[in-house]
């Protein structure tokens, strides 16, 4: 979780590593600067190793819906065009009234 604390000496989060990772912070060492995680006694060190090469491992993914969840965004889009098309045949030529209809019932209320 980013709430975990990662360097004890100076209270740097995994969120806040995570942040200079994601800004471009390529090794421990950058993140040693960029962070002052690692600059007191040096024992979270591997940590922030490890959290370079896990972040570097991670896939870059496409477009995601809140959440992560990419399963929802794909459905959504196809229940948005279903609907869509749903609506398209509705409002086609003949599903409704004709001109001559809608010009009797016109014509109907106005003497």
């Amino acid at each position: 979780p980013a709430a975990t604390t990662i360097c004890n000496c100076t209270g740097v989060t995994r969120g806040r590593l995570g942040a200079a990772i994601d800004a471009g912070c390529p090794d421990a060492e950058a993140l040693a600067q960029a962070t002052g995680a690692s600059t007191i006694c040096g024992s979270c060190r591997p940590l922030l190793a490890e959290l370079c090469r896990n972040r570097r491992r991670e896939p870059k993914t496409g477009w995601r819906m809140p959440g992560g969840r990419p399963g929802v965004a794909a459905l959504l889009i196809l229940v948005l065009a279903l609907v869509t098309l749903l609506w398209t045949l509705k409002q086609a030529p003949g599903a409704g009234p004709t001109a001559e209809t809608r010009n009797t019932r016109a014509l109907a209320h106005h003497p």
